[in-house]
Formats: structure tokens, C-alpha cells, sequence
């Protein structure tokens, strides 16, 4: 039996294949280069917030009055908490205001010579359509 870490590896590997694949043969390097930066960015942030958290709970284990001075350990879960759900609602809605072609290549002038001219300046910006795009 494969076990579920087996499943998941294999499948982000999958992913990253077919993602490099899609990439080299359409030549959108581009999307490549948002892509890292989007996880860079992603990690640091990730990071941050980690250290920042990890030296407040520090800060808060070498002085016990400090916490009770917030109103005790039940208010300061309380307002993490409340972050983290808030934040939880900010990145579950974040998606829906976005259309589906915000990172295409084309919206970036460095891509205008990337493709050829066939049309008017309006057909050009229009996204690729494709089977999964939903109108």
C-alpha cells in the first residue's frame, strides 16, 4: 500500500513537471520567473510571521506579568485566533476578485514583441480562451 506522503510527493512532482513542460513549450518564461518570485515572497512572509510569533511567545514566557496584563492567556489565544480566522477569510476571498488572466504574460510590456500583431490593441490584451475557462 502507498502510503499518503508517497501519494503527495509523487503528485506536487507531477505538477511541477507538467508545469515545466507547459512553460518550455510555450516559451512563457515569464510565467516562470512570477511563479518563483510568488513562492520567495511566499516563504518570506511565512517566515516572518513564524519569527514574529515565536519571539512574542518568548518575550511572553520570560514575564508572566506581562500576560496578565493582556487579560491572561484565554484573551491572547482570543485575539490569535481571530487573526488567523480573519486572515482565513481575507485569502479564501482574495481569489474571487481576480480574473483568471492577472499573471498572463501578455498584460506585461515585456512580452509585447512576443507575439505577433493580428488584430487591433483591444484583441490583443483579451486572455487565451480555453475549455477551463468559465464565462
Amino acid at each position: 500500500m502507498i502510503s499518503i506522503a508517497d501519494q503527495t510527493r509523487a503528485l506536487i512532482w507531477l505538477r511541477v513537471t507538467l508545469s515545466l513542460r507547459r512553460i518550455a513549450r510555450r516559451r512563457e518564461w515569464g510565467r516562470l520567473v512570477l511563479s518563483v518570485l510568488s513562492l520567495l515572497l511566499g516563504l518570506a512572509v511565512s517566515c516572518g510571521v513564524a519569527a514574529a510569533v515565536w519571539m512574542k511567545a518568548t518575550e511572553l514566557g520570560r514575564a508572566p506579568g506581562r500576560v496578565e496584563a493582556r487579560g491572561g492567556a484565554v484573551a491572547i489565544f482570543a485575539t490569535w485566533l481571530a487573526g488567523v480566522l480573519l486572515a482565513r477569510i481575507w485569502f479564501a476571498l482574495l481569489p474571487r476578485g481576480q480574473s483568471g488572466a492577472l499573471f498572463d504574460p501578455r498584460r506585461f510590456l515585456a512580452f509585447a514583441f512576443a507575439y505577433p500583431y493580428t488584430g487591433t490593441a483591444l484583441e490583443c490584451q483579451k486572455p487565451p480562451y480555453s475549455a477551463n475557462t468559465l464565462y
